[in-house]
């Protein structure tokens, strides 16, 4: 499942995507609404976009993009927008709806305003790149998808530790000097191979004197140590998730 992100000020550009104008979708339907009265796409946008004018903000319109990888029946969008909703305390906004399809596959978009208009304040949604692919990960798991591998895996997992087990699952490391081809195509995805990793574990196991020291090179390499439910891991950089028991023995090999 892919999630897109963006903070904007809306307008009138924006009613037009949503509505296609460019015809890149085969259907377009006007989804679930709250609080507005309009009745077609580019109206009820850009309806949204006047509760707004209030807000001191320059970004206050947050727009979501949520394209799952296989059809999800009424009750997972559901599920899907309430604990989106719950994940950035977004349940009064008012927000638009609009539903895409294209190949027999649908996504979907929500346009939210940031702005209480009972406070004038405007919620801000921090860190939502880490937190929108932490709910990615656990729709997936949900819907029984296969998991995406993401950028944030090291927040993902201080925001939700009991995901590391499942996310283990993602990159799953083989022993032995050969990578395997899911291991070539990870290292050529993301320009980190298994034997970097694992030189950079072994270096920071090497000249760590305890468990701290060892965390605090690992973090000095990019790396991040986690417990899982049956071994000890190592998150790196791009977010893949290796054994360590498995990398400390590669680099052992290599290194004599």
């Amino acid at each position: 499942m892919i999630i897109g992100l963006t903070r904007g000020a809306g307008g009138i550009a924006l009613a037009f995507h949503l509505a296609d104008r460019k015809r890149q979708n085969e259907i377009t339907l006007l989804g679930s609404n709250r609080n507005l009265f309009e009745t077609n796409i580019e109206k009820q946008t850009l309806e949204l976009c006047n509760l707004i004018k209030p807000s001191k903000s320059k970004k206050p319109i947050y727009h979501i993009h949520a394209d799952p990888s296989k059809i999800w029946n009424n009750d997972q969008w559901k599920s899907f927008w309430n604990k989106f909703e719950t994940e950035f305390n977004l349940e009064n906004q008012p927000f638009v709806e609009v539903i895409h399809k294209k190949h027999d596959r649908e996504h979907r978009h929500r346009i939210y305003s940031l702005y209480i208009s009972a406070t004038g304040k405007t919620i801000n949604p921090s860190h939502d790149y880490a937190r929108a692919e932490k709910l990615a990960r656990i729709m997936e798991l949900e819907t029984d998808e296969n998991l995406t591998p993401g950028h944030h895996t090291i927040a993902i997992l201080n925001f939700q530790p009991d995901l590391i087990d499942s996310l283990v699952s993602i990159s799953e490391i083989n022993p032995g000097p050969v990578a395997s081809p899911k291991e070539r195509m990870q290292a050529e995805r993301t320009g980190i191979s298994k034997e970097k990793v694992a030189q950079a574990v072994f270096r920071s196991w090497t000249i760590s004197d305890d468990g701290k020291s060892f965390e605090q090179a690992l973090w000095a390499s990019n790396l991040a140590i986690r417990q899982g439910e049956k071994a000890i891991l190592i998150v790196d950089s791009s977010g893949n998730v290796h054994s360590l028991a498995r990398l400390l023995n590669l680099a052992s090999k290599t290194s004599g």
